[in-house]
């Protein structure tokens, strides 16, 4: 929203906005960071869950995190682990749950896509600003919008895999109930 302001009310965004947007910028690191505890929290219970569900379930909840976590090793370790959370939802019987591991797989390049033009246009924007001092406005509206768009596609992605687990679990527990 900032930088939309920035753009096409540079003026206001200058005499009024630009504190406020630093004291905002100032806040989203720590809430960054818990957020990124919270999905690695997540993505260990989902894959200790997983396990559980699947017998031979290849990756341990360790292994999951190691595929998100160790750099260079995650550009491989991010596709597999969604993918193989994709197929082995795609591989239920249940409608729900195979339509999560289609839309999981769709969803995945789409993050891939994201995470590269938000990389490039921070970058870019943080290049400019060393360099010059002067970036272009233009380039942090970019940067913004490539940074909600990558938010949409991580969003997106929990909530799918959010439904699919719940609806195995549902018919797990309709199969226990009816034995």
């Amino acid at each position: 929203m900032f930088s939309l302001l920035e753009v096409s009310a540079s003026s206001i965004y200058y005499t009024n906005l630009e504190l406020i947007d630093g004291l905002v910028a100032l806040f989203i690191l720590p809430i960054t960071l818990v957020i990124i505890i919270l999905f690695l929290i997540w993505m260990y219970r989902l894959h200790f869950d997983l396990s559980n569900i699947f017998p031979g379930y290849p990756i341990s909840p360790g292994g999951a995190l190691a595929r998100l976590i160790i750099p260079i090793y995650n550009i491989w370790g991010i596709w597999n682990t969604f993918a193989t959370v994709a197929e082995h939802f795609k591989r239920e019987a249940e409608p729900r749950v195979t339509h999560a591991g289609e839309s999981l797989r769709f969803w995945l390049p789409l993050f891939y896509i994201a995470i590269i033009a938000s990389n490039i246009t921070g970058r870019l924007a943080l290049r400019g600003t060393f360099s010059s001092g002067d970036v272009a406005p233009i380039l942090f509206l970019a940067q913004a919008i490539s940074d909600v768009f990558l938010s949409v596609v991580w969003l997106q992605m929990a909530r799918i895999i959010f439904s699919g687990i719940n609806n195995l679990d549902k018919r797990k527990s309709e199969i226990k109930w009816h034995r």
